[in-house]
């Protein structure tokens, strides 16, 4: 069972939702721009939110550790061990699938930019994603 790991928010009003539909119904060029909130109710952990990795002190492994130092390369690898269980997991959630729907009706066109690298971002070939961070 896949637990969702997005922290609590305020839900957004229903004028707002109202306003953003709107936005989004009279626009045709469209560019999604998602990070690792779009992927935590897909059971993916994020790093920054209050209970992310990063709070529990996780820090990332820098590439000139990772080059340099034989002990990090294996905690590297260790850690995506680890990590694997959530990505193998993963399955698009209704963020992803919105995504596909408003590409398909035409409303985003002008790409997409993720610094995911979960894969679920489940694009339509003709919305590429121009760029991965």
């Amino acid at each position: 069972m896949l637990v969702s790991r997005a922290p609590s928010a305020l839900k957004p009003s229903a004028v707002q939702l109202d306003t953003l539909t709107a936005l989004i119904m009279q626009s045709s060029r469209l560019l999604a721009l998602t990070g690792a909130g779009i992927s935590t109710h897909s059971g993916i952990p994020d790093y920054r939110s209050p209970h992310g990795s990063y709070s529990r002190g996780h820090r990332p492994i820098q590439h000139s550790e990772f080059v340099k130092d034989a002990s990090m390369r294996t905690r590297y690898w260790a850690r995506s061990f680890v990590g694997w269980e959530f990505f193998s997991r993963a399955q698009p959630n209704a963020a992803h699938r919105a995504l596909v729907a408003l590409e398909a009706r035409g409303h985003i066109c002008a790409g997409l930019i993720t610094q995911n690298v979960d894969g679920l971002h489940q694009v339509r070939p003709a919305l590429k994603e121009h760029w991965r961070i």
